[in-house]
């Protein structure tokens, strides 16, 4: 394909179109979740089965989405994948084998970062795009200056490359390094080294679009919004998510120094949402330091009035034709402040722009945003919110749907029978939502959940047979039980599975792929294939029972079960097995040829003695904790059939285990005077008894707030007008599998933002719980104080239409513990971070 030079641009000429059931992007380009063009039948899936798996090199991790394109002129897709180790390969759809590869600049070391959440190296991990107009793929790759092998913080590069396909040559005039000051601050510079591009890529017109964050929130970086032409190959504009005035001030040229204000954009690997008809994108950033809500001043203001630091919020950012950015509307969540010091940052999930189809009294586009508080916000998304423009000084959005752990993927939609939303918490079961109006305005409604529990690192995904009613499928890409497969429309509450190969562990923060009729997905460095026919296939080796579900198993503890395998019609001989995870061991397999219709036993064992539990940390680098854990046993036979069961299993603490529901315990907007009284729990979810020795608050709008020690009484304070009547005493002990319940009374006393910190120290470890809710002046209280006069003032600008409501549903089977308690003493305590 040549270039040709127009008005000094290079221009490509139009091609043939890819097939329409390519998967060119991480999902749709509204980021919704929802794709009708794959062909997916859910007559079908029964019949699927795994068609290949392909395996690369040593410490080769993929944390890009698969991408799926179909040459111009064929019939026959392909798969092209990215890795960690800067290689790019386009694999046969049909039997996994390498077409072509091709290796980048040697990657960034995982060392420099000091941060482990990317193990051994650091190369291609956001998931391209591909623009079906010119078969070119985009990029972006980190290594060194000048292609070493290392070289540190400041020698890092990002590169922006158009890969032409199918050769996986280089476009003229890339790559592209990404580097300089902020267009809107140039004080605030892009450095390679301090930079994670974790957001999938997306494309708007001429430009290609990406969001940067840091690394585990080291050193000296600041969130940015990169723009780069796809035609002249250049940076078109820089957006610094924390700028002046607002941003920490000075900025030191130091790396090691953390003033840069922070506010990524990592959304858990989800992408940037488009508005392909007003030229617009939507993203959430993460934690920052610096002065958020109204440009620092903390007053009501509108989502319209520019602000200078966007730290925790949704932003509205519109794109021109030569891809400059300007911010058009954002919303920040009341308690921006306290979820910077709580660890309990909005950036977690990434927008999704619904479909018009959830529209109604005045609403035209729904956006929905989530985070790691457990709080999912349902917005206008031509009227985002602003900051503190709710009732009591709360939010102006439709809707707050309130889960009890953390959101650490995105959200997917069905535009279908009605309308769903579905989401997974971490851990939690896959939910659903379904679509209406409430007085007049739209509203999500509680509608069902799966009877599994997954980790929720990866978002899920519905397809539909070309929107034909009845054939949604809800599909989930989980770190520990797989791809999962439901019917989206829940029954009697109920999400209903679909049957479907086990395919064992999946990457975190994967989306199932999707090609004609097939489904696509990795596992640290492999990749495989699953698709079927109409006809179902019959197994040449069928195990029961299948999934094979151990109940709870305690820490130091082994637990065994058994298989039953019965052959086929065919002789055969077992050619190998498999098992994704060091905790699950299997043994028994017979090594000589089975009979036509023989049955055989294989005992699975699931063992987490501290031997067991070292070798799935350092071999399998996966770091086991209290909770479900899953994998697949992969049985391979000489008639080239590979049979799959589901393992999985609760992991048991074997002393006391804490945990706290909900992670945050939100007491809505209010008025000064008024009481609001909520209720969280303390349940021990270990074998042992737990015993709870101390407790201590600080205040999370204030960094650096120093520990205070709380004395349990009759009166329990907890913070600023934060009490409890029936808080537990300090020694106090709860049983295993027993739960504690305790109310706290929120009077504020003061207009603004109230927060606490409250850390439960116990001899299973520690877990926090965080208190939270906003007030307005009292407007009908006598009151001769200046504050009270001052903040009766600026809630005189809280507009009368502003609505919020809220939903909020605890399941049992969606508990979680944030506890740092841990299995054995030498295990690693689990962490969340936001690189």
């Amino acid at each position: 394909m040549k270039w040709f030079k127009v008005l000094g641009l290079a221009v490509l000429p139009a091609v043939n179109a890819s097939a329409s059931t390519d998967f060119l992007q991480d999902t749709d380009p509204a980021n919704s979740g929802y794709l009708a063009n794959h062909n997916m039948d859910p007559a079908a899936i029964p019949s699927y089965a795994l068609q290949w798996r392909s395996i690369f090199n040593t410490n080769e991790m993929f944390y890009a989405k698969p991408l799926v394109w179909t040459p111009p002129g064929s019939t026959v897709e392909q798969v092209i994948v990215v890795s960690n180790q800067n290689n790019i390969r386009i694999l046969d759809s049909t039997t996994g084998a390498t077409i072509k590869s091709r290796t980048l600049d040697p990657p960034y070391l995982s060392s420099d970062t000091s941060c482990g959440d990317i193990p051994n190296t650091i190369g291609i991990i956001g998931t391209p795009v591909i623009d079906p107009a010119t078969d070119i793929m985009y990029l972006i790759s980190k290594g060194y200056k000048g292609a070493a092998s290392s070289g540190g913080v400041l020698n890092a590069q990002a590169k922006f490359y158009a890969i032409q396909l199918p050769g996986l040559t280089d476009v003229s005039g890339f790559p592209t390094i990404i580097d300089g000051a902020a267009n809107n601050d140039p004080t605030r510079y892009f450095i390679a080294g301090t930079s994670n591009q974790r957001a999938s890529l997306t494309m708007l017109g001429n430009t290609m679009i990406a969001g940067f964050a840091g690394h585990c929130d080291n050193f000296n970086y600041t969130g940015m919004l990169v723009g780069v032409s796809k035609t002249t190959g250049g940076v078109t504009n820089m957006q610094a998510m924390m700028a002046s005035p607002g941003a920490p001030s000075p900025q030191p040229l130091n790396v090691l120094t953390q003033t840069g204000g922070k506010a990524g954009i990592w959304q858990s690997g989800t992408g940037i949402a488009t508005d392909t008809t007003g030229n617009r994108i939507f993203f959430v950033t993460g934690n920052g330091v610096g002065n958020g809500g109204d440009n620092g001043g903390g007053a009501p203001a509108s989502g319209k009035s520019h602000i200078s630091t966007l730290e925790q919020a949704t932003v509205d950012m519109a794109v021109s034709a030569n891809g400059v950015f300007t911010q058009s509307d954002y919303f920040e969540p009341y308690e921006y402040a306290s979820l910077n010091g709580g660890d309990r940052d909005f950036g977690s999930s990434g927008a999704a722009l619904l479909d018009p189809y959830f529209s109604g009294g005045g609403v035209s586009r729904i956006l929905i945003a989530g985070g790691k508080s457990g709080k999912i916000y349902v917005m206008d998304a031509n009227n985002l919110g602003g900051f503190n423009m709710g009732s009591g000084g709360g939010d102006a959005v439709l809707q707050v749907i309130t889960e009890s752990v953390s959101l650490l993927s995105g959200v997917a939609s069905y535009p279908g029978e009605g309308g769903y939303v579905y989401f997974a918490t971490a851990p939690g079961p896959l939910v659903a939502y379904s679509f209406g109006l409430n007085g007049g305005k739209p509203y999500f409604t509680y509608a069902g959940q799966s009877a599994l529990t997954f980790a929720g690192r990866g978002p899920p995904t519905v397809t539909s047979l070309n929107g034909k009613a009845g054939s949604g499928i809800v599909w989930m890409a989980d770190v520990n039980q797989g791809i999962v497969a439901y019917n989206a429309v829940p029954v009697g509450g109920i999400l209903t599975p679909l049957k479907y190969p086990a395919t064992g562990r999946i990457q975190k923060m994967q989306r199932v792929a999707f090609g004609n009729a097939k489904a696509y997905s990795t596992v640290t460095n492999q990749i495989f294939a699953i698709g079927g026919g109409a006809a179902v296939v019959t197994p040449s080796i069928a195990c029961t029972p299948s999934p094979l579900v151990f109940g709870s198993v305690t820490s130091g503890q082994t637990s065994l079960l058994t298989l039953t395998c019965t052959v086929g019609t065919k002789a055969l001989t077992i050619k190998s097995t498999s098992v994704g995870l060091h905790i699950f061991q299997i043994a028994g397999v017979p090594t000589t040829t089975i009979a036509a219709g023989a049955s055989f036993p294989v005992s699975v064992t699931m063992n987490l003695t501290s031997q067991a539990l070292e070798d799935t940390r350092v071999i399998d680098k996966v770091q086991v904790v209290p909770g479900t854990e899953g994998a697949a046993l992969s049985i391979v036979d000489s008639l080239g059939f590979t049979t799959t069961v589901s393992l999985s299993g609760k992991v048991v603490a074997s002393g006391g285990f804490p945990v706290v529901s909900p992670y945050t315990l939100d007491f809505g907007s209010s008025t000064v005077g008024q009481s609001v009284t909520k209720t969280f729990t303390i349940t021990n979810d270990g074998a042992g008894a737990l015993t709870l020795t101390s407790f201590a608050y600080t205040n999370p709008n204030v960094a650096g707030s120093p520990p205070v020690a709380v004395v349990p009484g009759a009166s329990t304070v907890v913070g600023k007008d934060f009490v409890s009547s029936n808080f537990p005493a300090n020694g106090a002990a709860v049983a295993a599998g027993s739960t504690l319940t305790v109310s706290v009374t929120w009077s504020p006393s003061f207009a603004g933002v109230g927060s606490a910190l409250l850390t439960f120290t116990t001899n299973g470890g520690t877990t926090d719980i965080q208190f939270t809710g906003s007030a307005a002046a009292c407007t009908t209280c006598v009151s001769t104080t200046s504050t009270s006069s001052k903040t009766s003032s600026s809630s005189s600008k809280i507009s009368s239409s502003s609505k919020l409501s809220s939903s909020s549903k605890i399941s049992s089977s969606s508990k979680t513990s944030t506890s740092s308690s841990m299995l054995t003493s030498s295990s690693l305590s689990p962490s969340i971070t936001s690189s």
